[in-house]
């Protein structure tokens, strides 16, 4: 009985200083190296843009533009206080009435027509001129023997489109008087009234510093006044082209 209680006392003494140096064995969790749950990235997943974001490129800025492209400036006035001066010649047919018993393709067919312009630059788009023309009309079918002539003075304005260049487009409107006389054998007859409307749409080269060339093309409406007793006023009208020798006195 006393060897039993001896060999239990042994086998708890030994049991009991197994079990703690197990726990003398258990690791220190501050002492051991964490395991990271994901890889550190590489330089190369550094490098790259993050996901849906594309990676901004360097883009060289564009050349300076050539400084002969570059304005500097308004364009030379070339209108303001200039002295110009117009001839030219065209062909000038004739519709309409000279008064309300007398349409004047009945009489005459279309002639020629001579203008004579003298304007002055108020500023650089807009000059103020003086038009005059004569036209001399022919015979018509339904009167072989009957002719015409014209005269008409206007004040207009003319309208320069741009400026600095060689070739010169215009614009022109004005107003004025008119009068035609027509002729048939030994009689004759004068109208007299307003010329109310003109339009004219023409351009200039300037082949040399002073002197230019080009075509015109026009329109006019006048209404005679003074015209023989029992009609009444109408509107006849002239439609024009022709060719300007154009004289600008400081140049282009």
């Amino acid at each position: 009985m006393r060897c039993l209680a001896v060999f239990s006392a042994i086998l708890v003494t030994s049991t009991f200083g197994y079990a703690q140096s197990r726990v003398d064995h258990v690791p220190d969790p501050a002492t051991e190296p964490t395991i990271p749950l994901t890889p550190s990235p590489s330089d190369e997943i550094r490098d790259q843009p993050p996901v849906g974001h594309a990676k901004p490129e360097i883009v060289d800025p564009p050349p300076e533009p050539s400084s002969k492209l570059v304005g500097t400036g308004p364009a030379n006035d070339t209108i303001t206080h200039h002295i110009l001066v117009s001839i030219g010649a065209g062909y000038a047919p004739m519709f309409g009435h000279l008064d309300s018993r007398t349409p004047v393709r009945n009489h005459v067919s279309g002639g020629a027509d001579y203008f004579l312009d003298v304007g002055y630059g108020l500023t650089r788009y807009v000059e103020l001129e003086l038009h005059s023309s004569f036209s001399l009309y022919g015979s018509a079918m339904e009167c072989p023997s009957c002719d015409a002539k014209s005269f008409d003075e206007l004040v207009s304005l003319r309208y320069h489109l741009v400026q600095g260049v060689k070739f010169d487009p215009w614009l022109r409107t004005g107003l004025g008087v008119s009068t035609f006389q027509l002729r048939e054998l030994s009689d004759s007859q004068t109208y007299i009234g307003l010329h109310w409307f003109e339009l004219s749409i023409g351009g200039d080269w300037y082949f040399a510093h002073n002197f230019g060339v080009g075509p015109l093309v026009g329109l006019s409406l006048s209404s005679y006044l003074d015209h023989p007793s029992g009609s009444k006023t109408s509107v006849s009208g002239k439609g024009f082209i022709g060719i300007n020798l154009s004289f600008d006195s400081s140049g282009k």
